[in-house]
């Protein structure tokens, strides 16, 4: 018996355009055989007569890469099992190559199949669907209609890759019928007891990302193999998390900080303070900010303001806040609105800074199940601080929650007070501010 010769060609059919391997075994139709590989095109053109690939293109394919590794795998495992049949004296008819192509990325052991590593690598699959994301050629519904993915969001995915390579590197390469229950908590272990010392809102990001690429296009060819996997097992880790917010003294010494000799550390300490004083926004709403945002409003007595104007990413939300003197001194010092690179240097910077401002005080909590969360001010300084530092330092001027809830866009004033970093002394301190209690102590004098 002689190896069967081997070649892929397009199919096209009511239902698409599909990738076949024809398998030629001597002469006559009966020695002929075509088996699907699982590799879809959109366009019969996509498809490199010469060379026998999908055209290496992302704007025409954005998954080729992919594609062409199946189509390589798909062959080297019928290449692979010829050979032992060759070896064994097994006849190679249609039943074996039903038998071969059924078996392609299985191993068979006591009649169970399991899903070998071959031809399924998450980092690569991510990796292209970011790609796909930068490009464009990704989109995500938005109220009926498909936007492009922020810059946040395709930041997110990139620092997701890292941690689940990083999750791989030590506890092996995931395979799809892994993808269940039990992985999701190995993961979630991995990370709360990290030397790093993550947070569990990090957890839950890397966790929100890795449930968001199984439900789209790349991960399609693999989803039958992940019998176990249900996204309602997959839920966030409680997070419970140190919160904070900045005094006004503490903001200050921010602020005055001499950063001259670190153009890049000046900026990511102007972009908290501008967000702090301003609207305490979310990052990802930050980063899509343009300086066409800025527009100048009139009160009825002729006094002019300058506003920041934007919807928010999470709500759709419309904001328009009037920007304060320290904000408009950072934009013309910056010559516009002062943008980091990404969150995550935002973030990193932002520890470096808050050291150099000596922000040592130690925040703590104690967890239902007794364990006690401590780290000091500058261990824990992120882009989200600036924003419950908002929420808190006009909380305590005497800024109606209503008027706060408008631009912070909390869903419910419950919400907002149980989100800004006020004591209950301090509520009842607020209370005493108000013009009704002032009236109740006019009309009734207190009796010596």
């Amino acid at each position: 018996m002689k190896q069967p010769t081997l070649r892929f060609e397009a199919q096209t059919r009511a239902s698409g355009i599909y990738i076949v391997l024809v398998i030629t075994n001597g002469r006559g139709s009966h020695n002929r055989h075509r088996r699907l590989t699982g590799v879809t095109i959109s366009k019969i053109e996509h498809w490199n007569k010469k060379t026998k690939r999908v055209i290496e293109s992302l704007a025409k394919e954005p998954n080729y890469k992919s594609m062409n590794n199946r189509l390589e795998q798909y062959k080297a495992h019928f290449i692979s099992e010829f050979a032992r049949c060759l070896k064994n004296d097994i006849i190679i008819d249609r039943n074996q190559v039903e038998f071969i192509s059924a078996s392609f990325g299985n191993e068979v052991t006591n009649n169970k199949k399991k899903i070998r590593s071959s031809q399924f690598d998450l980092t690569t699959i991510w990796s292209e669907f970011v790609e796909g994301m930068e490009s464009g050629l990704y989109k995500h519904k938005s109220k009926g209609s498909k936007v492009p993915y922020s810059n946040n969001t395709i930041q997110n995915h990139k620092g997701s890759i890292k941690r689940w390579a990083e999750f791989e590197k030590v506890n092996g390469k995931i395979l799809p019928h892994q993808i269940n229950e039990t992985l999701h908590s190995k993961f979630v272990h991995f990370y709360e007891n990290h030397e790093n010392s993550y947070l569990n809102n990090a957890i839950n990001k890397w966790i929100v990302c890795f449930k968001a690429l199984v439900n789209k296009e790349p991960m399609k060819p693999y989803k039958k193999q992940m019998v176990e996997y249900d996204s309602r097992e997959w839920t966030e880790v409680s997070n419970e998390t140190l919160s904070w917010a900045l005094t006004e003294d503490e903001l200050d010494i921010l602020y005055n900080l001499d950063l001259s000799d670190n153009p890049e550390y000046d900026l990511y300490r102007d972009v908290f303070v501008f967000n702090a004083h301003t609207c305490g926004m979310r990052i990802g709403d930050y980063l899509e900010l343009k300086d066409k945002e800025i527009k100048t409003v009139e009160d009825k007595a002729g006094n002019s303001f300058d506003v920041l104007e934007f919807n928010q990413q999470k709500t759709g939300g419309r904001v328009v806040v009037p920007i304060p003197n320290v904000g408009l001194n950072i934009i013309k010092k910056h010559n516009g609105i002062p943008m980091p690179e990404s969150s995550q240097r935002s973030n990193e910077v932002l520890k470096i800074l808050g050291k150099k401002a000596r922000l040592n005080k130690k925040i703590s909590k104690k967890l239902a199940n007794g364990k006690i969360l401590e780290a000091k001010q500058w261990e824990i300084l992120t882009n989200h601080v600036a924003r419950k530092t908002f929420c808190t330092l006009t909380y305590k001027a005497g800024v109606n929650t209503l008027d706060i809830m408008n631009i912070s866009w909390h869903k419910s004033e419950k919400v907002l007070l149980g989100y800004i970093n006020v004591t209950e002394e301090q509520h009842a301190l607020r209370w005493t501010q108000t013009d009704y209690f002032k009236k109740v102590n006019r009309k009734h004098l207190r009796i010596a």
